[in-house]
Formats: C-alpha cells, sequence, structure tokens
C-alpha cells in the first residue's frame, strides 16, 4: 500500500517534489493503527517472550500482579506484622507460671538449724480476664489480616500503573522516532531543492529546526520510557541491569464505570474502609479487656517446712486478693473508651476520604473516556486527513512547505495527546478499580 502511495505522489508531483513522496510514506507510517498497537515494537523482537536477552526482559501486564506481590517488602512486612498479633494471641491465653522457692527460719537458733523446706505459690487470674486478652489480641490480629489486604492491594495498584505507564512511554518513544524519521526525511530533500534552487532556504530551515525538535521529542521520549522502566524493575524486584517492555498492545480500553454502583461496592468492600472497622473492633476489645482486668487475681502460697527443733514436718497455706481501693483501672479504661471512639470517628474519616477521592479520581476518568472516545472516533481520522489535503494543496502550489511542516506537527501531537488521554484513563480506571489505594513502599500501619 505504502509503495502505491509513493508512486502515485511520484506520478502527480514530479522530481521537484520527491521529498513530499519521502514526507508521505512516512507519515502514513504514524497511521492510526500504530497507535491501536498493530505495529511491531521496534525493539522487542529480538527475544523470546519471559525471557532475559541482552540485559532486556520481557512482560505481559497479567504478569505483573503476581510478580509484584511476590517481591514488594511491605507485603512481608505486613504478614509478620499479622503473624506476631497471633503470638499475642497465644501469650494472652496462658496462665502465670507457678513459683517455687527454698526457705530457712530461725536459723542459728540455739538448736541448730531452725525450720527448713520449700515454698510454692501461684498467682491465678480469672478466665474472664485471659478470655478478654485473647479477645483484644484477636481482634488486632484481623486488623493486621486487614492492613495486609491494603498493603497488597496498594502494591498491585502501583506494579500496574508503572506498567502502563511504560507501555504508554514505549508507544511514545516509537512515534518519536518515526517523527525523526520523517523530519530526517523531509529536511534531506529540502536540502538538495535548495541547492538546486528548487525552493527557497528558509523552506529548508525550518525542516531542519523540526527536525531537531523532533530529536528533542525522541531524546526526552527515550528517558520517560527508561525511567518507567526503571520503576517498574523497581517495583518487581528485578535486577537493576534489566530492562523491562511491555508486551500488551492499547487495543483494549477498560470497562465503563457506572458512578453509582462502583461507589457503593467501594464503601462496602474497600480493604482501607475494613481496616477502620477491624480497628474500632480491636479498641471495643481493648476496652472490654481493660473493664476486666478491674477483677481481682488470687495469688495463693504454701509451705513445707522441716522443724528441726520440734523434730517435725510442718505445712502451712495462705490465700491472698488485693483490695480495690485506689487503683480500680479506671485510667486504661478511660484510654480505651477515648481510643474506641476515635476509632469510630477514623472510621468516618475514611469514609469521606474515600468518597471525595472517589469522585475526584472519577472525574477524571469521565474527561478521559471522553477524550479517548473523541479522538478515536473523529479527531485522529480528522488530522490524518487533513494532512492527506495539506499534501495534495503543497503539490498544486496553493500551500506553502511551512504550512505542511506545521500539519505535521499537529499530527504527532495529536497522537500524543491521544496517548496522554489513555494513559489518564488508565490511571484513573486502575485507581478506581483498585479501591484508590496507593503507596507500595509505605510502612504498613
Amino acid at each position: 500500500m505504502e509503495g502505491n502511495i509513493v508512486s502515485k505522489y511520484h506520478s502527480l508531483m514530479g522530481k521537484n517534489h520527491v521529498f513530499v513522496a519521502f514526507f508521505c510514506l512516512a507519515i502514513f507510517g504514524l497511521g492510526i493503527n500504530h497507535l491501536y498497537g498493530q505495529t511491531a515494537n521496534h525493539y522487542t523482537n529480538s527475544y523470546t517472550n519471559g525471557n532475559t536477552f541482552g540485559g532486556k526482559y520481557q512482560i505481559s501486564l497479567e504478569q505483573i500482579y503476581e510478580l509484584a506481590l511476590q517481591s514488594n517488602p511491605s507485603v512481608v512486612q505486613a504478614t509478620r506484622q499479622m503473624e506476631a498479633h497471633y503470638g499475642s494471641w497465644v501469650q494472652a491465653g496462658l496462665n502465670n507460671n507457678p513459683m517455687v522457692g527454698y526457705l530457712a527460719d530461725e536459723v542459728g537458733g540455739d538448736k541448730g538449724a531452725g525450720r527448713q523446706g520449700m515454698t510454692f505459690s501461684q498467682e491465678y487470674i480469672s478466665k474472664e480476664k485471659r478470655d478478654a486478652r485473647q479477645g483484644t489480641a484477636s481482634a488486632e490480629y484481623r486488623a493486621a489480616q486487614q492492613k495486609l489486604m491494603v498493603q497488597r492491594q496498594k502494591v498491585i495498584n502501583n506494579a500496574f500503573l508503572a506498567g502502563y505507564r511504560l507501555l504508554i512511554a514505549q508507544q511514545k518513544e516509537n512515534l518519536s522516532r518515526e517523527l525523526l524519521k520523517i523530519s530526517e526525511n523531509a529536511a534531506s530533500a529540502a536540502n538538495e531543492l535548495t541547492r538546486s534552487r528548487e525552493t527557497s532556504k528558509t523552506d529548508y530551515l525550518h525542516a531542519k529546526i523540526e527536525m531537531n525538535r523532533a530529536q528533542i521529542t525522541l531524546n526526552d521520549a527515550v528517558i520517560e520510557r527508561e525511567t518507567a522502566a526503571k520503576e517498574l524493575t523497581v517495583l518487581l524486584g528485578y535486577p537493576g541491569d534489566i530492562t523491562l517492555e511491555i508486551t500488551d498492545t492499547l487495543d483494549h480500553l477498560p470497562m465503563d464505570i457506572d458512578e453509582n454502583l462502583v461507589l457503593h461496592q467501594l464503601i462496602a468492600e474497600s480493604p482501607q474502609l475494613r481496616q477502620a472497622r477491624a480497628e474500632w473492633d480491636a479498641a471495643r476489645a481493648k476496652l472490654l479487656q481493660e473493664q476486666k482486668e478491674a477483677g481481682i487475681n488470687v495469688s495463693t502460697a504454701g509451705y513445707l517446712l522441716y522443724n528441726t527443733y520440734e523434730k517435725q514436718t510442718e505445712v502451712s497455706v495462705g490465700v491472698a486478693i488485693p483490695l480495690r481501693i485506689n487503683d480500680k483501672n479506671q485510667g486504661n479504661i478511660r484510654k480505651a473508651q477515648s481510643e474506641m471512639m476515635a476509632a469510630a470517628r477514623n472510621m468516618e474519616r475514611v469514609e469521606k476520604a474515600l468518597t471525595a477521592e472517589f469522585h475526584n479520581r472519577f472525574a477524571e476518568y469521565k474527561m478521559a473516556k471522553q477524550r479517548v472516545t473523541l479522538y478515536r472516533n473523529s479527531i485522529l481520522s480528522e488530522v490524518e486527513e487533513t494532512l492527506q489535503l495539506m499534501m495534495q494543496a503543497y503539490q498544486h502550489g496553493q500551500s506553502s512547505y511551512i504550512e505542511l511542516l506545521n500539519t505535521q506537527r499537529t499530527l504527532f501531537n495529536v497522537k500524543i495527546e491521544y496517548l496522554d488521554s489513555i494513559a489518564l484513563l488508565m490511571t484513573s480506571s486502575t485507581k478506581i478499580n483498585g479501591y484508590l489505594l496507593d503507596g507500595a513502599f509505605d510502612r504498613p500501619e
């Protein structure tokens, strides 16, 4: 098809406008199909999917999910914190250890060794207290479980966002490379025509300026792609010398989001809100524990002694209970009450914050969706058609070369804007579907 186009424009324009034919050929290489991901990636054909070669590694967005969770230290940290609460639950159910000792009394008197023997003592914690302590530990364990779920979702969200950024950056780099190729061909052809005095030096200088601008654009795109790849490399725990590349295309856009339905699901299923509810449960359990701690512990003691004076064995037993006159654990009870009320307000805060954040992200999603739809349905095709008409006008002397270059730049800018709109759409939809969580390396808390 491209060869036919070149032949057609050769016959129409003649030898004096050969550079426009090169221009036409390169521009059609920047067609809409390129943006939909149907052209081959110029730097992903040298190795097999899933294998490393020359320091490069090809990966799909689907693979990101498990890889991110396996390597992220914050997920392991949250898991260990959860396991620590299980240890607390075990410890809370245990009674105090008994004590055994040796006692010597009245030693050194007139009759010798006095009274000597063994002592035994034990403080008994009521079952109610132990159950309450285990209830607190169990509630804190469940809160830690929700904290782990929050951290896992943060990691997943950030990994997918990094993957999308890399995919968009790859597309921009490919587009920038083709723009540079167009600009180089146009500048070369304009230079030849200037030498043969078939066009002005101004046209050549403008073509050279566009070529340099295209080089700057490519340099920026390469840096953007390299940075996105490094970010994803860190998130997935790969060695720093590996360059990651995403194999997916931009064929499929996210499914439509129903604002009211998704907001309802967010409030009902958000790991962050579930964590806040679990923390309130833990605070309530702590209050119950402190109320039970006001109860008394019973202490017992026993003595088994041999009286060397009387030549007989003596046994003594005793029981002691504290008198709750001053310390009724009222300070800890009041503290637990305040913490429970604070946890209740935290639930309210989290819900309102999620709702406000959702509306902001949904607005971004809605704007991006409208933009992407408009670009796909009309703007891209209209700019392509404008470029073709400008080429025809130029060949008939009805427009200047500068106008043709400006149209070329407009086409490139429109396609970059389209990619930016897709990036915003992917980002907003990922955040919404990922419960608005962010911070893959945040400390779990």
